[in-house]
């Protein structure tokens, strides 16, 4: 019986792939960009970073971040992150929890201060786009209950801290070779 469909010009067969297709992207859009972007499980997670070169903060002298570092890792079927940031004048560290957000992109949520920022692909390449959220800002060593390891402070997204690339490094950057967390001043 599925021969005479068939061969009655394709119809049925071309229904089928068009379904077939359809669930395929459903699927694959279902999964999102954290899945797309992070191994799962036993890996480690995925780490991208960026420096900025001192010709480039020279150009940009309202810029306050310098070095940023952005880990995330697959946990409990969910996605939890690190960045490890510095500034001009301190470093320090963010975590919190993403979720995949609007197609093509992920909302994270800062630990403690409930501030956000999204993730996004970068056209053209592996890197990705941190953009910060509506709040505009974004709390570093951020304090939960009976947490006073460090002083927490602000990143402003105005004027120049609103959008970073970041290029796809090990994981191992990012796990072995952290920023020295809660650090007051950065010093040479």
């Amino acid at each position: 019986m599925v021969f005479k469909m068939l061969s009655r010009g394709g119809t049925v067969a071309r229904a089928l792939c068009s379904v077939a297709v359809s669930l395929l992207v459903t699927g694959a859009a279902a999964a999102g960009i954290l899945e797309d972007m992070v191994p799962p499980p036993p890996t480690d997670g995925a780490c991208w970073e960026r420096s900025y070169s001192n010709d480039h903060l020279a150009r940009h002298p309202r810029q306050k971040v310098t070095e940023l570092r952005l880990l995330v890792q697959p946990f409990q079927g969910g996605h939890e992150f690190t960045i490890d940031i510095a500034t001009r004048e301190r470093a320090g560290t963010v975590i919190g929890s993403c979720a995949n957000g609007s197609p093509g992109s992920a909302t994270c949520t800062v630990a403690c201060s409930g501030e956000k920022f999204t993730l996004q692909h970068a056209a053209g390449d592996r890197a990705i786009l941190l953009k910060m959220g509506t709040a505009g800002r974004l709390q570093v060593n951020a304090r939960c209950e009976g947490n006073d390891d460090a002083a927490p402070f602000l990143i402003e997204a105005e004027p120049d801290d609103k959008l970073f690339k970041l290029q796809p490094t090990s994981v191992r950057s990012c796990t072995v070779q952290p920023f020295k967390p809660y650090l007051d001043f950065r010093g040479d």
